[in-house]
């Protein structure tokens, strides 16, 4: 089993979607989704989003379950962001049911929105 997942689990361990990290899954193009949602997040705030992906970590946790205001409270970060910036966000930080493709996420207000102040 070690071996088939060395054929296709590539990346660093901090960006993987939890299907990947936890699940081992082979990847979607879904994945990509989160690992950029992993990035925005660091840009935002300067810092990832959680320890580890583990569910024994609480911030992974919250993104398992797809609670993004429950994450932005763990970092103390919840008034930092606009409803529509938590909302982009929680596109990419969710289970994969729910987590949108790199078109849905370009077509977001969010990324169209020209009068935020940066965020």
């Amino acid at each position: 089993m070690e071996e088939e997942l060395c054929q296709w689990q590539r990346g660093k361990f901090l960006y993987m979607a939890p299907e990947i990290a936890i699940n081992y899954r082979k990847p979607s193009i879904l994945a990509d989704s989160f690992s950029a949602g992993v990035v925005l997040f660091m840009m935002l705030f300067a810092k990832p989003p959680y320890t580890f992906p583990s569910i024994e970590d609480k911030f992974y946790l919250s993104i398992t379950y797809g609670d993004i205001p429950q994450l932005l409270e763990d970092h103390g970060c919840q008034n930092q962001l606009s409803e529509s910036a938590q909302e982009f966000l929680s596109w990419m930080l969710c289970p994969e049911r729910r987590r949108k493709t790199a078109k849905e996420l370009l077509d977001h207000p969010w990324m169209g929105d020209s009068s935020r102040n940066c965020y």
